[in-house]
């Protein structure tokens, strides 16, 4: 019984052993325990200029609401972020003669610039489409 035991700790040591990562760059590592990236702008990959974002609604109720706004953007300097993204946005509106169904859709693009740490100026163009009527109530 002592071997096993003595094999198992053993064993247990070498796998926690093999979840160091010791093999990894000491800049990268630093990069992602940070969140600083040290290196010149022009140095950055296509990936690494890439940022993803947007938003996401959810009501429940006699009014339900569910959207997702998911945006895309490229960095062209250190300050100048451009990107485009898409919307959708289903609504019902329960109500006592039936319920309303209401549909949102459409795309945008945009700009965004870092004022200061943390501040920045934001401009975009939308075009959404409404798939259904407008909320009119029946005679």
């Amino acid at each position: 019984m002592r071997y096993v035991v003595l094999i198992c700790c053993l064993g247990m040591s070498w796998a926690t052993n093999a979840q160091n990562e010791w093999w990894f760059d000491s800049e990268e590592r630093e990069r992602e325990i940070t969140g600083v990236d040290k290196r010149e702008f022009t140095e950055r990959s296509f990936k690494e200029r890439l940022t993803f974002g947007g938003n996401g609604a959810l009501q429940l109720g006699n009014n339900t609401l569910i959207g997702l706004s998911p945006q895309i953007g490229y960095r062209l300097n250190q300050d100048l972020i451009v990107g485009v993204g898409s919307t959708y946005y289903f609504q019902r509106l329960k109500q006592a003669f039936g319920n309303i169904d209401n549909e949102i859709y459409g795309g945008n693009v945009f700009a965004r610039h870092r004022l200061v740490t943390r501040i920045f100026a934001h401009a975009e163009w939308e075009h959404v489409n409404q798939q259904s009527g407008a909320f009119i109530e029946p005679p």
